[in-house]
């Protein structure tokens, strides 16, 4: 088969992250470090699913064990692509999209900073805002619940409307080791002038019944604003850091949860999660997994495709993308040919 790379190195040696040995007909994809901690996660739900019964309805346990079985299987299927108008080859993996993966949470992080940033240009004088509830005994979803009813009452009060023209927020939740229970808050970026701090929390106090605790400063830069509420819409490694038998719970109440919310000036500004489809369908030639598979029963173009795809995913740039399309299709033709 015609090499596919400028250099032809990389097709003597396996690519990147991958290993076949197709003398004993065998392949083996090693977990990179972030599957292995998708794959602790998956366990985290799995036991807690089966120990949570009695604190989570039935319902809710079935729905953390599909999430521990979505964190489990993302990225681990990818199928090789074409672009119908381009014709360059694209590697898509079926991702979960779950606030527990880490990677599918940066990926949406990365997502969301220009957005952000682009969001707060159309601030004057924008401002970083954190809301904390105190610490109580109620289930994740009735303190999610309360927060967001709070901070909308909050949101019609005289002082917000006499000082606070728009934003736009996400919510945290993290585990409180002392207190033993939920500590959910908002950490917010709005617009318009100065709020006396003291006052706000006054304020805050009068709403939530229990909680007066506030923080309020300027911000500086672009960077530091795109920064503050994507690191907490990635979450990367909180969950990890909640109980194992609560994980269940955690992972149902945020199943739903939007990552952004935007109000006042800037509601109706809408802040994607999803990535932008390019120009071009993607067509569907075939699995990485049938390649692999097929290069491990002695398939020498099923090895050379499965090395140009890996290379492809691994962001190597080949010499003739479109010959890899090409020959995919091919060698798929020929499979189908063999096979009816």
């Amino acid at each position: 088969m015609t090499t596919l790379f400028t250099d032809p190195a990389p097709l003597e040696r396996d690519p990147p992250g991958v290993s076949l040995e197709t003398s004993s007909h065998r392949s083996e994809v090693p977990q990179s470090p972030a599957l292995t901690l998708n794959a602790r996660r998956a366990k985290a739900l799995f036991l807690a699913a089966d120990a949570a019964r009695d604190s989570i309805s039935f319902d809710d346990s079935e729905a953390a064990r599909k999430v521990g079985l979505k964190l489990t299987m993302c990225r681990q299927v990818c199928w090789c692509c074409a672009n119908s108008e381009t014709q360059e080859p694209q590697l898509v993996p079926v991702t979960c999209k779950s606030r527990l993966c880490e990677h599918c949470s940066k990926e949406r992080s990365d997502r969301l900073k220009p957005q952000i940033i682009a969001g707060c240009r159309r601030m004057d004088s924008p401002r970083f805002l954190t809301l904390t509830l105190a610490t109580t005994q109620r289930t994740l979803t009735e303190e999610l619940d309360r927060l967001g009813e709070c901070f909308r009452r909050l949101r019609r009060t005289k002082l917000w409307t006499a000082h606070v023209t728009g934003g736009l927020y996400t919510i945290e939740v993290t585990w409180g080791k002392n207190s033993n229970g939920w500590h959910p808050h908002i950490h917010a970026i709005i617009d318009g002038t100065y709020i006396e701090v003291a006052k706000l929390s006054a304020e805050w106090k009068r709403i939530t019944g229990d909680s007066f605790i506030v923080d309020l400063r300027k911000c500086h830069s672009d960077r530091q604003l795109a920064n503050y509420l994507a690191k907490y819409v990635s979450g990367t490694g909180k969950p990890l850091k909640i109980p194992p038998e609560r994980i269940a719970q955690y992972a149902v109440a945020i199943a739903n949860l939007r990552m952004v919310q935007t109000f006042g000036h800037l509601h109706g500004v809408k802040l994607k999660t999803d990535p932008e489809p390019g120009t071009g369908r993607l067509e569907v030639l075939t699995g990485l997994t049938a390649l692999r598979f097929a290069a491990g029963r002695g398939d020498s173009v099923a090895l050379d495709l499965f090395r140009g795809w890996s290379a492809i995913g691994s962001g190597v740039k080949l010499d003739d993308p479109q010959r890899l399309v090409a020959q995919t299709r091919d060698w798929m033709s020929r499979t189908r040919a063999t096979y009816s």
